[in-house]
C-alpha cells in the first residue's frame, strides 16, 4: 500500500513539474518578445478606414469598455463633445468603439442610460488598432490615418485640447 501511494505521489509531482515547465516555456520562450506599441499619431489603421467621410471629413473614434470606470466617468465629456458638434455642424463623426459584439449590447445600455449619444457604435478589434486600454480617443480620417490620439482618462487640460481639435474641424 505504501509503495502504491508513493508511486501516485511521484507521478503527480512529475505531472505538476511538466505542466509548470510548459507554462513557463509558453510565456517566456514562445511569446512575442516585442509587445505592440500603442497607436500613435501618423499611423494608418486599415480596420477604421471608411468610418470617417472621405475628403475633408474625420471622426473621433472613442474606444470604450462596459467594465471601464474611467469610461463612464468620461460620459459628461462625451456629452459635451456631442452637444458642441450638434450646435456647430456635423463634419466630424462621433463613434463609440467596442472590442467585441458581446460588449456592444452592454455599452449601448450604459450610453443610453447616461444620455450620451454617438453617431454609431462599432466593433473594432482593439488589438488590431493597437489600443492599449480604455478610454482611448482616436481622431481619424476616412483613409484610416490617425490625426491625433488621446490615451486613458483625460484631465481638464487634455479635454480642452480635444475640444479645440474637434471644434477646429467643425469650422
Amino acid at each position: 500500500m505504501k509503495n502504491k501511494l508513493e508511486t501516485v505521489v511521484n507521478i503527480t509531482i512529475v505531472i505538476l513539474c511538466v505542466t509548470a515547465a510548459a507554462a513557463f516555456a509558453k510565456v517566456h520562450l514562445f511569446s512575442d518578445p516585442t509587445p505592440l506599441s500603442p497607436v500613435a499619431k501618423g499611423d494608418i489603421l486599415k480596420p477604421v478606414r471608411g468610418l470617417a467621410p472621405k475628403g475633408d471629413g474625420s471622426a473621433l473614434l472613442v474606444a470604450l469598455s462596459p467594465t471601464c470606470g474611467y469610461c463612464t466617468d468620461s460620459f459628461p465629456f462625451f456629452k459635451t463633445l456631442e452637444e458642441r458638434r450638434n450646435n456647430r455642424g456635423a463634419k466630424v463623426r462621433l463613434l463609440a468603439a467596442v472590442n467585441s459584439k458581446q460588449d456592444m449590447a452592454q455599452e449601448n445600455e450604459l450610453l443610453e442610460s447616461s444620455g450620451v449619444t454617438f453617431d454609431d457604435v462599432v466593433v473594432v478589434d482593439f488589438l488590431s488598432i493597437r489600443v492599449p486600454g480604455t478610454p482611448t480617443i482616436l481622431h481619424v480620417d476616412g483613409d484610416g490615418n490617425v490625426l491625433d490620439v488621446w490615451l486613458g482618462r483625460l484631465d481638464q487640460a487634455t479635454e480642452n485640447e480635444v475640444l479645440q481639435v474637434f471644434e477646429a474641424r467643425l469650422l
